[in-house]
């Protein structure tokens, strides 16, 4: 702090006005304290304050002679005319002193008391181990000791021995209270949320899962009946945003809320466990760094959004939802696609490092927030389950905030995380502990690779295989006896757009209507199954046959009408979508 040659001092301590300054008594061996004394001489330059450590003969002498009874250590103490100040009291008078735009903190006056003293001794309770101490205090250059009263105390006196009791205090109390049970809460929350994991990720394990699944889902449906009088019958099938969802979020917060209050009110104010947060802090690591892994490898290996089937190429803007302009988005750049999986990954492998955690969760949380933000702005019906990785991922950071705040926004040397390693004292049981990391390492990061490519693979063989995977135009068309122009813009198709790995099958009328629909090749690929989308009752039964001049015909039921259409396959390339490529010249922003 005071070794360090970058303040200027416009005025001697000579010059400093007449009277009796405000003195300000700190920590000296707190690195926050230390920085806060620079912060404040760096913006004082009329020279108002005057310093000395509590630790010195000088500090203890001035606060003896004040006749005030302060704690031991406090963090920051000011001595004026008006009396003797500390806590929030004490930094809101020195900011009103140092004038705008500082002294607009005099509006956190408006704030109790008792609140703003409680986050300031959460702030004082935890300085040394967010921004660490030395051991003894630091002595203030020749140009700035004018402004420190113990200036010329011997270093030997101003040295601390051991850490002040203050800084190393738990809450008790109420706050104490509060603190454990908003930290069981979470913890309970987090793990309802989690479990199964991770016993699905063990191959073979579906049955088990099931047997789970089916358990919890009787709970939630009997919490839907009882306390909101709903029958559920929409389960979980790709959404995560059900009705189902967000009464089984309902039950485990319920349940986590009671188990919370119990577990506090036996522990009788006592913090929780250190090694149940470490075993809780590892579990949700693993679970957020299997679940990165699996999206991460779905779009590296460009499955989740694929490509613009032949059916997105029917489809017009304006029939588009927010969330089918998402994925199409995303799928018309598979390089874009690979990097926003590769971030996911690169976050999932740092998770599953304890070492390297802390970057992981950092990543996780600017990947996870960029999600959630698509899920809501699109519509997209992932919105709880984005939002609780998110959340995960934030309380794993939250841990080493103040730290990060101190480096990266301060500027302050800070304490080095402490890491207390899972203790195995029987080295069999270490053994057989890693192996089992090995193997989970296995299941979430590399045989996911091999799913993915298996996956991608039998999607190449369906459009391979598919004789109707494609666009179309359609050169010949006859509905309920009448064909050619006769029959009305609105029913006539001029295009068709069909996707054989999704299934779906999109259809452009003459007056720029369109329409979707799935489809199923039945009858050993004889006959064309086609089905409302998002339905299963089949509305057209069309027989598929190809011509010798290679177009393809469609005859039999269509809604209701008896139908034939004569279709002829469109180059791929055709659209821009797929034609127009990258370019590092533009003279001229090619925007359709």
């Amino acid at each position: 702090m005071y070794d360090e040659p970058s303040f200027s001092m416009a005025e001697s301590p000579a010059d400093l006005r007449p009277g009796e300054p405000p003195l300000i008594l700190f920590d000296g061996v707190c690195n926050l304290c230390d920085a806060s004394v620079r912060w404040i001489i760096e913006r004082d330059p009329r020279r108002i304050f005057r310093f000395a450590s509590l630790q010195s003969a000088a500090g203890r002498a001035a606060l003896a002679g004040s006749g005030a009874t302060v704690p031991p250590l406090e963090s920051i103490v000011l001595i004026d005319r008006a009396g003797t100040h500390t806590r929030s009291d004490a930094a809101i008078r020195i900011a009103r002193r140092l004038g705008l735009p500082w002294s607009a903190v005099a509006l956190a006056l408006l704030v109790p008391r008792p609140l703003r003293d409680a986050g300031y001794r959460w702030v004082a309770r935890n300085r040394y181990g967010w921004f660490g101490r030395r051991e003894s205090c630091l002595r203030p250059t020749p140009e700035l000791a004018g402004l420190f009263l113990d200036a010329g105390e011997p270093a030997e006196t101003l040295r601390v021995q051991d850490p002040p009791p203050e800084a190393t205090a738990k809450p008790a109390g109420l706050a104490g209270f509060l603190l454990g049970f908003a930290k069981r809460f979470v913890l309970a929350l987090f793990f309802f949320l989690i479990f199964p994991f991770p016993i699905w990720v063990i191959p073979g394990s579906d049955r088990f899962v099931e047997i789970i699944t089916k358990a919890q889902r009787a709970a939630v449906v009997w919490a839907g009946r009882m306390v909101f009088g709903l029958s559920l019958t929409i389960f979980p099938g790709g959404s995560g945003d059900t009705t189902y969802n967000y009464v089984e979020l309902f039950l485990y917060a319920a349940s986590a809320l009671m188990l919370a209050l119990i577990g506090s009110m036996v522990a009788r104010g006592r913090p929780v466990s250190p090694r149940v947060t470490q075993f809780m802090q590892s579990y949700v690591r693993y679970f957020l760094a299997a679940t990165l892994l699996s999206y991460g490898w779905t779009k590296l290996i460009p499955l989740q959004f694929g490509s613009i089937g032949p059916d997105s190429m029917v489809v017009s803007y304006g029939e588009s939802s927010p969330m089918g302009l998402l994925w199409r988005f995303m799928a018309a750049s598979t390089v874009y696609q690979m990097f926003t999986g590769l971030a996911e990954l690169s976050a999932g492998v740092l998770l599953l490092v304890r070492r390297t955690m802390l970057p992981g969760a950092i990543l996780a949380a600017v990947v996870l927030t960029n999600i959630a933000l698509l899920n809501f702005c699109f519509d997209v019906p992932v919105k709880i389950f984005s939002v609780t990785l998110l959340c995960m991922s934030v309380s794993l950071i939250l841990p080493d905030a103040m730290r990060l705040v101190g480096v990266s926004v301060l500027n302050l040397p800070v304490q080095p995380a402490s890491r207390r390693p899972f203790a195995f004292r029987n080295v069999w049981v270490r053994r057989l502990a890693v192996a089992l990391y090995a193997v989970f390492v296995f299941l979430v990061a590399v045989y996911p690779v091999f799913q993915s490519i298996e996956w991608l693979q039998e999607e190449a063989r369906r459009v391979v295989a598919s004789p109707v995977h494609g666009v179309f135009g359609v050169e010949g068309f006859e509905t309920a006896g009448v064909s050619g122009r006769d029959v009305p813009d609105s029913a006539r198709w001029v295009r068709v757009g069909m996707n054989a790995v999704f299934g779906r099958m999109a259809i452009r009328r003459a007056d720029g209507s369109g329409g979707t629909y799935g489809f199923e090749l039945v009858d050993n690929g004889g006959k064309l199954s086609v089905t409302r989308r998002g339905e299963t009752a089949p509305i057209g039964a069309l027989r598929f046959q190809r011509t010798k001049a290679g177009l393809i015909e469609l005859e039999g039921d269509f809604e209701g009408r008896p139908t034939r259409v004569v279709l002829r396959r469109r180059p791929d390339d055709e659209n821009l979508l797929n034609n127009r490529g990258f370019h590092w010249i533009n003279e001229r922003p090619f925007n359709r």
